[in-house]
Order: C-alpha cells, then structure tokens, then sequence
C-alpha cells in the first residue's frame, strides 16, 4: 500500500491537552508570599496575599490590579492549609476578592481579614496601614466649645409612661 501524504499524530489530542497543561502549571507556578501576615499585606514589592482554605483545591486573588481574572494570580499552596502569592501590580485602594475552587465550583469571597471592605458582602480593599496616628497641631477645644453627649440606654425602654419620659 503506497504511503499517504497525510501523516499521522503520534498522540492523540486530549493526551497533547494534558501535557499542556501540564507544562503551563509549570512555568506559571506561583511561589508561596515570603511576607508574614493574613490577608492583604503591602510591601515595597506589592502586595501579597494570604488566606486559610484548608478543602480548598485551588485559591486565586482577583481585583482591580488584573482585571478581575479567576486565574490570572493562582496562588500558592502552604502547609496547613494555608494558601499564598505575591502581586507585584497591586496597589493601595485595589478591590480584590479570593476565588476559592472546590468540588468543581468557584466561589468569590471577601477576605475575612480585609482592613477595609466596600459593604458586608463586596469587596475587600487593600489598605495603607502606614497612617500617621500622631496629628502634629491639634489642640483640645476650650471648655465652653465642648459637647458632650450622655444618654443612658434605659431611658428609653421605661415601663410605664410615654417612650423617652422616665
């Protein structure tokens, strides 16, 4: 039988796909943060993140600083549970949130350690803890520019008379 002029692959394409994949988780791996801390932890470097996903298979940070990608900034897996990776294009007043996969599912979840959130249930921000605590020209107000507010709580919860009135 003559030869064809079509050859033939010596693997098939899902074995092609595996090894993709394979050699991608490779080279993009992701070193664990070497900053201490939990959460979002800003350095000269970036900010790295750090979060405790122990059924986790897998945590990415996503936000403002990669255009919200679930897998652009996967993160590194510690021991114990733990997961970290540093980002060095995240900056102070990104939004951020992790995407935890687990049993086949993404689930998008503030971080419970964020310093600054927009709502309970939006996004974590990423905070400059470097503020300065310290007002170098305040000066306490005079005694007859003071207000002082004093209320006691039962006040208002009296059993008998109109509501406010003891």
């Amino acid at each position: 039988m003559p030869p064809t002029t079509r050859s033939k692959a010596l693997f098939p394409h899902y074995y092609c796909a595996i090894i993709l994949a394979f050699c991608t988780s490779l080279v993009f791996a992701q070193q664990p943060a070497t900053q201490s801390g939990m959460g979002a932890i800003v350095h000269d470097d970036g900010v790295a993140f750090r979060v405790w996903a122990p059924n986790a298979t897998s945590v990415s940070v996503a936000g403002q600083f990669n255009n919200w990608s679930a897998t652009q900034n996967r993160m590194a897996s510690e021991s114990g549970g733990y997961w970290s990776v540093n980002v060095p294009n995240a900056r102070v007043n990104h939004e951020y949130k992790y995407v935890i996969r687990h049993g086949g599912n993404d689930h998008w979840r503030v971080d419970p350690y964020a310093k600054q959130v927009t709502n309970s249930v939006g996004n974590g921000i990423i905070a400059d803890l470097d503020f300065d605590w310290e007002p170098t020209d305040y000066q306490m107000p005079g005694m007859n520019e003071l207000v002082i507010y004093e209320m006691h709580v039962g006040t208002f919860n009296a059993p008998s008379g109109p509501p406010g009135r003891v």
